[in-house]
């Protein structure tokens, strides 16, 4: 809802009227609820659309649900995921835990995340920022994905035939005689084996 408020440029008092008017079923009771028990004790109704977010979280977000999404996003790791998965992943952790700490701690818990390589990596340049480290890593990854391939690709030309030339420092390979097995029989003849 927010994004909407923020497109509309609603005011407060307005947002609140919005979202009352979009409540449903059980939660349109408890908002009624709310505002019963306020103007039975004699307080205003809520007006600011931050307060009534934050009463509808309280019922309907409870602190274990928050403090269990904490946990998984601490315990997060990239393991054999690839890095734009873990990427995806640490911004929905990110999103639905709704921490606005700083830069720097959000940067640590990335990094605490990745992999060995790509920690070091990240701690080497002296990333500060989250879209930096995001990018190195990405980079990274492609940089050295490439570099394996060639690798392999200048491994997998037979050693043979990278001799094959004359030119080659060790010239063309000697010339064997094909000989059959008789051959090689009437040539041994005769000969005592030790």
């Amino acid at each position: 809802m927010d994004r909407f408020f923020e497109w509309h440029n609603l005011s407060n008092n307005r947002k609140v009227r919005f979202a009352k008017m979009k409540l449903i079923d059980e939660a349109k009771i408890y908002w009624r609820d709310v505002e019963d028990c306020l103007e039975m004790r004699g307080k205003p109704p809520i007006t600011d659309w931050i307060k009534k977010k934050q009463k509808l979280q309280e019922k309907y977000l409870p602190q274990y649900y928050r403090n269990k999404l904490l946990d998984q996003w601490n315990n997060l790791r990239q393991g054999n995921k690839s890095i734009n998965e873990y990427i995806m992943q640490f911004n929905d952790y990110m999103i639905r835990c709704a921490i606005r700490k700083s830069e720097a701690m959000t940067l640590r818990r990335f990094c605490r995340g990745l992999n060995d390589d790509l920690r070091r990596e990240v701690v080497f340049q002296g990333v500060s920022t989250l879209d930096q480290a995001y990018t190195l890593v990405k980079d990274y990854k492609l940089v050295t994905k490439n570099q394996w391939k060639n690798r392999q690709d200048s491994y997998s030309i037979p050693i043979r035939s990278q001799f094959r030339n004359s030119d080659s420092l060790l010239g063309a390979p000697p010339h064997r005689p094909n000989l059959s097995s008789a051959q090689l029989y009437k040539k041994d003849k005769g000969k005592r084996v030790v």
